[in-house]
């Protein structure tokens, strides 16, 4: 019992995370879920990349939002302006800020989830403001 509450606390707080209402199954959030239960290496994420996002400025938190919907968009720069309310070049710009800072490649599977992770874990899941 213990281990199905703790599933679908996971669950529960990926599907959030993702936008998903109703029920959904644990294994459709398994991915987002396993990275929301480890905030200690995120924690570690951020720390590595911490003077990379020093470069970033006072424009840090809008970067750190719009790469995340870039990403959770489908890497739709188009989609991920009208979700953010900005052009799509200030999008591309964005991503190409981060992506310089960090050395991170985001058509790299691993690296797109860094991105994603570090983007959610160091201050960029809301919007900024």
């Amino acid at each position: 019992m213990p281990q199905l509450r703790r599933l679908a606390s996971a669950a529960t707080g990926a599907a959030m995370t993702l936008g998903r209402a109703g029920t959904v199954h644990v294994a459709d959030l398994a991915p987002v879920a396993a990275l929301l239960e480890r905030p200690d290496l995120g924690a570690a994420l951020v720390d590595r990349h911490r003077a990379a996002l020093a470069t970033l400025g006072a424009h840090r938190e809008a970067i750190l939002h719009t790469v995340r919907l870039w990403l959770e968009h489908g890497r739709d720069a188009n989609r991920a302006a009208r979700a953010a309310f900005v052009h799509p070049n200030t999008v591309r710009n964005r991503v190409n800020a981060l992506c310089s800072a960090t050395g991170l490649d985001p058509g790299g599977v691993f690296d797109a989830v860094s991105l994603w992770w570090l983007c959610r874990q160091a201050g960029g899941a809301e919007p900024p403001g």
